[in-house]
């Protein structure tokens, strides 16, 4: 009989065990998992994911555990150079927020700073929790678009941008240096995981030794937008290799497109145009557009599929209540398919308690037969989005399993490695004098995976579209 010990959190630490213990307790793991696996095997394969997993999911496990062993090179040089100038402008703005508010406050105190945003400065209060009045980025980001030109505005600019910048400095520069400290190889660890969110989309976490040490930084979570301070251009590939980073562009929308079949987003997908521009240039009967009209049609398009009506269009694209409605009733007008589609994937649900992606994967959705409405309206929500995210995160995974079996096929083991993917990025390090055979072959295959006709069946109508970009680390490429 094997006695666990737990923390005082009721957590195992395996970190203080010793290795025959360890070994124990893995043998019995394995020799369970062993008897588990005809009775699991029959289950499966009555399941409509047992075809993604037996020639996709099995197939990019082994790639995602090299890419977690193998671990990300980090540029010391530059992270030491990024931490001095990120800690000099945090303290001068910080400094700044003091000087102009006339006294010393703890600014990552949410207590003390809802004392000064409401008790000295008299903003409004829009939202408070069980303990206290809100201080998160959403309150104060609704608070500034709220204010007129002056101090109250100048003030909760300024915040935002020091809270940022802070954030910044202490998940990423200070979490990778701590991290280096912990592997003392200059590079950092990263555990993928490939169901790792309720839509089953990939996912990404510090890798943790002992189940406390992280040993690296979540890239799940890093902003797109680089700004003053790239983070990602601490991510570095070896001298004899050079980064080819393959975007998928819009993937998640021209699902959306496949799945409804709504003409003008088809459309737009099948001419090139940008389906955002497109969508507001018809929703507003206009050619020409500022890009806040251009961003107000990039949000109504994720909005059907990601839940919000015009409270959030108005919110996010600073205009009215009214507006937002209007926009939104000529919006579906325009994407009628869109909407069609969406009420008939609803019935579905409730039908089934089932939302079903494009390669077989099911979420199981039992509470859409709840008393509280608003209980079964977040698992209509949560069903509309699965099958959208996990359809797109299922080609990404279909471009990477067929792309590593056509390089393999082709005689490049060992001149290529993947490094993992952000977003809806893959980032691949190959050998330099290989680039120029290997480019095509990953532009190709990525674009039209050959196992999407040939195990599922599945012709977009719409093509998929993957941008190239080359260079030297996950922050310094550029487009080809």
């Amino acid at each position: 009989m094997l006695t666990v010990i737990r923390d005082g959190n009721g957590k195992i630490n395996f970190g203080d065990f010793s290795l025959p213990f360890i070994s124990l307790g893995n043998a019995k793991d394995t020799f369970t998992t062993f008897k588990l696996h005809d009775i699991l095997k029959s289950k499966l394969e009555k399941d409509t994911f047992s075809r993604f997993y037996r020639y996709i999911y099995r197939e990019v496990v082994p790639i995602f555990a090299d890419i977690e062993q193998e671990g990300l090179d980090v540029d010391t040089d530059k992270l030491s150079k990024m931490k001095v100038e990120m800690g000099r402008e945090i303290e001068a703005v910080q400094a700044d927020i003091i000087k102009n508010i006339g006294k010393d406050v703890n600014l990552k105190s949410p207590k003390q700073l809802a004392e000064l945003l409401y008790d000295d400065l008299k903003f409004e209060v829009l939202k408070e929790t069980k303990t206290s009045r809100s201080t998160d980025a959403e309150t104060l980001k609704e608070l500034l678009k709220r204010q007129p030109d002056g101090p109250g505005k100048d003030f909760l600019t300024l915040f935002l941008g020091y809270r940022k910048l802070e954030k910044l400095y202490s998940t990423y520069v200070c979490g990778i240096e701590k991290a280096l400290e912990i592997t003392k190889n200059n590079k950092i660890y990263v555990s993928y995981n490939l169901d790792g969110t309720k839509t089953s989309r990939t996912s990404n976490s510090a890798y943790k030794l002992g189940g406390k040490d992280k040993l690296g930084v979540s890239f799940h979570t890093l902003p797109r937008e680089q700004g003053k301070y790239n983070i990602r251009d601490l991510i570095i590939v070896k001298e004899d290799e050079v980064l080819l980073a393959a975007d998928y562009s819009a993937v998640e929308l021209r699902v959306l497109a496949h799945v409804s079949r709504d003409l003008e987003l088809c459309r737009a997908f099948q001419e090139g145009i940008d389906p955002h521009s497109n969508s507001a240039r018809l929703v507003l009967m206009k050619d020409k557009l500022t890009d806040e009209e251009r961003q107000s049609g990039k949000t109504s398009n994720f909005l059907v599929v990601y839940g919000g009506g015009p409270n959030k269009l108005a919110s996010s694209c600073n205009m009215s209540f009214f507006a937002a409605k209007k926009f939104l009733k000529r919006h579906r007008q325009v994407h009628s398919g869109i909407y069609s589609w969406k009420k008939d994937v609803e019935e579905f649900i409730e039908a089934t308690n089932n939302a079903i992606s494009l390669f077989g994967i099911r979420r199981r959705l039992p509470d859409v037969k709840h008393k509280d409405k608003k209980v079964r309206m977040s698992c209509l929500r949560q069903g509309v989005n699965h099958i959208i995210q996990n359809s797109a995160s299922s080609i990404m995974l279909t471009g990477i399993a067929d792309l590593n079996r056509e390089l393999i096929s082709k005689g490049f083991a060992g001149k290529f490695r993947f490094m993992g993917t952000v977003h809806d990025s893959l980032e691949i390090a190959i050998k330099k004098e290989y680039l120029e055979d290997l480019y095509p072959i990953v532009k190709e295959t990525l674009v039209c995976p050959p196992s999407l006709k040939s195990v599922f069946n599945l012709e977009l109508i719409v093509p998929l579209k993957v941008d190239i970009e080359i260079g030297t680390s996950f922050g310094n490429v550029e487009k080809v």
